[in-house]
């Protein structure tokens, strides 16, 4: 969860030791996407990261995070879709986990 100054955003961040590892958990989880997406309601920023041993999928909201007056609001947008996140994504990364 990140909360910034134009926004907030969820992320599911795959960054074991082993980059190669990386890309084959993130390629087997997008492979799933029409899946996770559904699950979860949205559609996710899918970034495979190829220059980077990290890949991220998240999705994210704009607010304006300088007033304090949003800061409820974002606040609930995070607890909501952390929880949304965990559950779109704990059954794909059971069988990732099994299939390593």
């Amino acid at each position: 969860m990140y909360i910034l100054t134009g926004g907030v955003r969820v992320e599911l961040d795959i960054e074991r030791f082993d980059a190669r590892e990386n890309k084959l958990i993130f390629d087997r989880l997008e492979s799933e996407k029409r899946e996770i997406e559904a699950s979860f309601g949205q559609e996710f920023e899918w970034r495979r990261q190829d220059d980077t041993k990290v890949s991220r999928i998240c999705y994210s909201h704009p607010f304006d995070g300088y007033s304090r007056d949003n800061w409820p609001e974002m606040i609930d947008w995070l607890c909501r879709n952390i929880v949304k996140l965990d559950e779109a994504f704990s059954e794909p990364l059971a069988r990732v986990h099994w299939e390593l």
